[in-house]
């Protein structure tokens, strides 16, 4: 890349080539490649060798992975969780318990839901908007087909056409559809 077209591969490009090794179950291939780099490694990348781990079944280098990211950043619930689930995912229930009772003792929980935005050129979506566009979609199959609106003002619905997302986002107020 440096040689043939003068550009200097990025953190940004590392953590998309440890990303696709990890699709690609080749986690060890991707591991090798972050403690290689000639860029220091952040806490992203590394949090995306450990999704790779958790899908993969990569216990022990979930592990490792997991003792790089509590040396940057020991307060980030997604680590704790992904690490919980990797382990009782494999049986190992009291390492599971362990590691959920360690995010209880450093008080870390996971964050709030929050409002998001979705951001069109040239188009301001508002609470109305937004119920219009989830109609929409809800007429055209692409989700099931309600929305949950929960007393707390959080909508959930599942995507169900090329692959499955659950989304759930906090509105001020119901959303009418």
């Amino acid at each position: 890349m440096g040689r043939k077209y003068n550009i200097q591969p990025t953190i940004k490009h590392y953590g998309c080539v440890v990303d696709l090794l990890g699709r690609a179950s080749l986690v060890e291939e991707a591991y090798n490649l972050i403690k290689t780099m000639p860029v220091e490694c952040n806490a992203i990348v590394l949090r995306t060798l450990l999704v790779a781990c958790r899908l993969h079944g990569c216990v022990e280098l979930g592990e490792k992975v997991r003792k790089h990211l509590l040396e940057l950043e020991p307060d980030h619930s997604s680590d704790y969780v992904l690490l919980a689930n990797m382990y009782a995912s494999t049986g190992k229930w009291n390492e599971m318990s362990r590691e959920r009772r360690s995010m209880q003792q450093r008080k870390v929980q996971k964050p709030e839901p929050r409002n998001s935005f979705i951001g069109i050129p040239g188009l301001r979506l508002e609470k109305g908007t937004i119920a219009t566009l989830f109609s929409r979609l809800i007429q055209d199959g692409a989700f099931q087909s309600q929305l949950i609106n929960r007393e707390d003002g959080v909508a959930c619905g599942s995507c169900l056409n090329a692959f499955s997302v659950t989304f759930s986002c906090k509105v001020n107020g119901p959303v009418m559809v």
